[in-house]
């Protein structure tokens, strides 16, 4: 039987062996798919493995997940289908899977019938040993004629016969036995072998089809998403490269107002200098070509001496005087008695007059050669000055000629600037938005009126929005609490949708602007001032806020939604909006605008400490939307602080819509402000003495506290929900997660006692004391211990 099992596998394995190369070559002789012809392909696969159309359905029926997306209806009904078809392969793979465990326990069964029959067989061999021994022993004994009278020969033949038949029906059952078992192993090595084979073979298919189709895919999903980014980028860099070209133009404008003053002045200065240093330069070379007119008059009179004797004359004259002088000087030397000593003196004396007026002449000579010389570079300095002094009067008109056309243009932009209207969107709504809604509806918040804003969202929205109760409640509680509110959560939830229907549902209005990256002040939110223009570019939010405060909206809840708004630190674009909106003085809540300018909108008016201003109307809500990743920013403390913080679920059950009388829940912002500021605080109520129990305690190790902002906001916020259906369980649930607990979220220096001690507080005592779970609150402890594992 072994031997037969090892044949069978032989077998198996030369037929892979032949079936391998066919493979091989079928694989190598396929040509390159591509996008266009993967349904055939997929076609062909559905033909190969006998899939029905039943299985693709059944599979489709369920939810498929994927983790691409892909860029066309077509590409991702064709990937679906092959996860539907991987799907149907996955099933049979389970089935084989299966069988093979049914084969295995039945070949378990079959080796423990196996063992059991060689043990009955051994028994049986011994028990036939054991009567052949006996038959032996009686046929001796027959033979010996001891038993012959006892035992009749027909009684032990009987018995033998006996005992061969059990032998043989014994033989047949082993037989039976393992002829059973060789087919069980046979089937079961074939189921294995085929199983195998399939599998192997359809799952490299498929793997390199599911692969190259993903690729297809994902590069031109990649491709499109790179480009919109890169556009998007290229987009976001021209915004900020024009706001900020057109800042640094009404700058260089300034500037240049200020050169160009600064410059006709200088210039008109140093203009006026450099004529009067010419005019002092061409007097002083008039002075000093008098004095060498003096000088030269003077040096001809003195010529005159000489009368007509040149100065060569002079000179050639005194030499040979000289000469003379020494002639005579060597006579006197060799005859002294021949001249008398008179004649001597005398010639002597005439020597010396001659050779001092010699030097005298060459020291004039040399000295009018100087004079001479200087003269003429004088001369040479005043034709130079001359012709500067033209020049410079040349330059002089050119640049009052300029200044002329620059005063002519300065003046024609006044004229035009004169005429321009400084907040142009701002005054167009002053007419635009000058009438008050007529018939405004008068609803009052009831009981159940949370239901119906609930079906009213719905219904509204075009997708369908499912918001559990809490959520709203939370968001509406949380507009009592602080006028700016946070929804964070991953994309896709509902941030921005929220408040967006809850505007439409309640009859009120709504406006988004999309916060840039890169945001560093105020002027990036609501817009600067042109001093060039005499313009002021209004920016979206500015213009929100005073559409809010129209005749047309002022009636009726209005919401600015701050998408994105941590792609940039809130802190420095939004700063005046929180430290404004910290002012409890309803009539000091007042936006500074700009400086003093020559028309302004009617909403806004003059400040007593300068600029212009505009009230913060009193219907205007501010929501901001916070997606964290690698893009955005984490918010300041004091941000979380002053907002409401609303963390959005995921997975809201669906419930079924029912259509809703919308003037029924529509309300005036005049309604919602009475209802929330109705809901007073009951001072019996457990919410604080709870907080300032053992939980304040336990809060205190994680370096935890909390002032009198918290406690206003719980004695604002927990009436409010309570009023609209909610318990105090999940509204103080609600002010632990988002205001306490929050701030626990990804540290690194947390104990794990101290994380059980808070969970067993929360799990005991807060459900004890207000009879309700702290899911939120338990949900983040419950995370930051999974993290410490």
């Amino acid at each position: 039987m072994a031997r037969r099992n090892k044949k069978n596998r032989n077998k198996q394995q030369s037929n892979q062996k032949k079936n391998q190369p066919k493979t091989q070559q079928k694989k190598a002789d396929e040509p390159k798919e591509v996008a266009e012809n993967l349904e055939s392909n997929l076609d062909k696969v559905i033909v190969d493995n006998s899939i029905s159309e039943v299985e693709i359905k059944e599979v489709k029926k369920e939810e498929v997940k994927t983790t691409t997306e892909a860029s066309y209806k077509s590409a991702q009904e064709l990937y679906h289908k092959a996860l539907a078809i991987e799907k149907v392969l996955e099933r049979r793979k389970s089935d084989y899977e299966k069988l093979k465990e049914k084969l295995d326990s039945e070949k378990k069964v079959l080796e423990n019938e196996k063992s059991e029959n060689e043990k009955l067989k051994t028994e049986l061999n011994k028990t036939l040993d054991k009567y052949n021994e006996e038959l032996t022993e009686i046929n001796q004994l027959r033979v010996e004629g001891v038993w012959s009278s006892v035992i009749d020969k027909k009684l032990l033949d009987h018995y033998q016969e006996k005992l061969k038949e059990q032998e043989k029906t014994l033989l047949n059952k082993i037989a039976e036995l393992n002829s059973k078992h060789s087919e069980y192993i046979s089937a079961l090595a074939e189921i294995e072998t085929k199983k195998l084979d399939v599998e192997k073979e359809y799952h490299l298919k498929f793997t390199e089809k599911s692969k190259r189709l993903e690729k297809i895919y994902q590069e031109k999903f990649t491709s499109k998403e790179n480009e919109l980014h890169l556009l998007s980028k290229d987009i976001d860099e021209q915004k900020r490269l024009l706001a900020r070209k057109e800042k640094q133009l009404s700058y260089e404008v300034e500037d240049f107002e200020d050169d160009k003053k600064f410059l006709t002045d200088k210039a008109r200065n140093k203009v006026e200098q450099e004529i009067e240093g010419v005019n002092q330069q061409l007097q002083n070379l008039k002075d000093k070509n008098k004095a060498l007119g003096n000088e030269l008059k003077s040096l001809n009179d003195e010529l005159k001496y000489l009368g007509d004797y040149k100065a060569k004359d002079v000179i050639s004259e005194l030499r040979s005087k000289e000469k003379e002088i020494f002639e005579l000087q060597e006579r006197l030397a060799t005859s002294p008695d021949i001249l008398k000593i008179d004649d001597l003196k005398k010639l002597q004396k005439e020597k010396n007059d001659w050779q001092n007026r010699l030097r005298d002449i060459n020291s004039q000579l040399n000295e009018y050669k100087s004079r001479y010389e200087n003269q003429k570079l004088q001369i040479g300095e005043k034709e130079r000055l001359e012709f500067q002094k033209e020049e410079l009067e040349q330059r002089i008109k050119l640049q009052q000629s300029a200044l002329e056309e620059l005063k002519e243009e300065v003046s024609e932009l006044t004229r035009q600037t004169e005429d321009k209207i400084t907040f142009v969107s701002c005054s167009e709504m002053d007419d635009k938005y000058k009438l008050q809604p007529e018939n405004l509806i008068q609803n009052n918040i009831n009981k159940g009126w949370i239901k119906e804003i609930q079906q009213a969202i719905a219904q509204v929205t075009e997708n369908r929005l499912f918001y559990d109760e809490n959520t709203i409640r939370s968001f509406i509680a949380g507009l009592s609490m602080s006028r700016f509110s946070i929804l964070q959560g991953i994309s896709g939830t509902g941030k921005t949708s929220l408040p967006k229907a809850f505007a439409k549902a309640v009859g009120g209005n709504f406006g988004i602007v999309e916060v840039q990256s890169g945001w560093k002040d105020r002027q990036d939110l609501i817009g600067y001032y042109n001093t060039f223009e005499k313009k002021y570019y209004e920016g979206k939010f500015l213009k929100l806020l005073y559409m809010a405060g129209t005749p047309k909206y002022k009636d009726k809840p209005f919401f600015i939604i701050l998408d994105e708004m941590n792609l940039s630190h809130p802190e420095h674009y939004f700063a005046d909006m929180l430290s404004i909106m910290e002012e409890t003085n309803l009539e000091k809540q007042v936006l500074t605008i700009s400086d003093k300018v020559k028309d302004k909108p009617r909403l806004m008016f003059d400040l007593e400490e300068g600029g212009i201003g505009l009230k913060v109307p009193q219907n205007v809500w501010f929501i901001g939307t916070a997606n964290h990743d690698e893009t955005t920013l984490q918010f300041a403390p004091k941000t979380y602080d002053r907002a409401n913080i609303l963390e959005m679920p995921i997975n809201i059950e669906e419930f079924e819509i029912k259509n809703v009388d919308l003037s029924k829940v529509t309300i005036p912002n005049k309604e919602f402000i009475n209802f929330t500021s109705s809901q007073k605080w009951n001072k019996n109520h457990r919410a604080l003495n709870y907080l300032e129990g053992n939980f304040k305690n336990i809060c205190g190790k994680f370096g935890i506290g909390w002032g009198n902002r918290l406690q206003k906001q719980v004695k604002t916020f927990i009436p409010v929900f309570k009023a609209l259906e909610g318990d105090d369980a999940n509204a103080l649930d609600h002010i632990i997660s988002s205001k306490i607990l929050r701030s626990i979220k990804g540290r690194y220096d947390l104990q794990e006692t101290t994380l059980n001690e808070m969970k067993d507080e929360l799990e005991k005592n807060f459900n004890k004391e207000f009879k309700g779970e702290a899911k939120k609150s338990l949900k983040i402890v419950n995370n930051e211990l999974s993290r410490l594992e």
